[in-house]
């Protein structure tokens, strides 16, 4: 097998998701073989890694292609990001991002989104609604996903009059409203006992049931 192949290997253990251990399995055939490895099989292993939760393989293949001076990309970027907010690491996700900013990557939304998930699954809030700040200082919009994080973060913290504000942003946007939206507002209200509130949010997330 040459490194074309064993990307391919690598791409369809990423898609089979529970696969993870198998395209790792391929890293020694590798050096036995004396193959360079190039960044398209470093990604396809990282999102392998990624998809199957597995954060700290995911950082770990990271730091093996720096070490082989392979220049991470933005693709490497948001599938480490995504492990680190998948395993609830959100202080590896703000190193991953520091990285990045070292290295000058054009982040995206996808970057921000895997971003905001990470503070808000580690109770950050400040740090949530932070990074959505940062987004619309690089002209970038968020989406449904990063708000819903970020409304989510909010509602854990009990901070109602941000998620509602989160919230009339994605109104501004034209943005849809989910389920998940109106289920975290309605928390981040009740939790606070703002009732009226809660109240009206809640018919309108039984008009998703019509």
């Amino acid at each position: 097998p040459d490194a074309i192949g064993l990307s391919a290997v690598s791409s369809a253990c990423e898609r089979a998701g529970g696969r993870w251990a198998w395209a790792l399995r391929s890293l020694p055939e590798l050096r036995r073989l004396g193959i360079e490895m190039d960044l398209i099989l470093w990604n396809s292993m990282v999102s392998a890694c990624q998809k199957a939760g597995e954060w700290r393989w995911a950082m770990g293949l990271l730091g093996g292609a720096r070490q082989r001076t392979l220049e991470s990309d933005l693709v490497t970027l948001n599938a480490a990001l995504s492990a680190a907010e998948r395993g609830r690491k959100w202080r590896q996700a703000v190193g991953l991002l520091e990285d990045a900013r070292i290295t000058k990557l054009r982040l995206d939304v996808i970057t921000f989104s895997a971003l905001v998930s990470a503070f808000e699954k580690g109770f950050q809030w400040r740090s949530s609604l932070g990074a959505l700040d940062a987004m619309l200082l690089l002209r970038l919009s968020p989406n449904t996903v990063t708000l819903n994080a970020g409304i989510a973060a909010c509602d854990a913290a009990q901070q109602w009059t941000k998620a509602v504000g989160l919230f009339a942003g994605m109104g501004v946007r034209r943005l849809s409203s989910t389920v998940v939206t109106f289920s975290s507002l309605v928390s981040a209200c009740s939790k606070v006992q703002r009732w009226q509130q809660a109240l009206d949010l809640w018919f309108c997330l039984g008009s998703f049931f019509i």
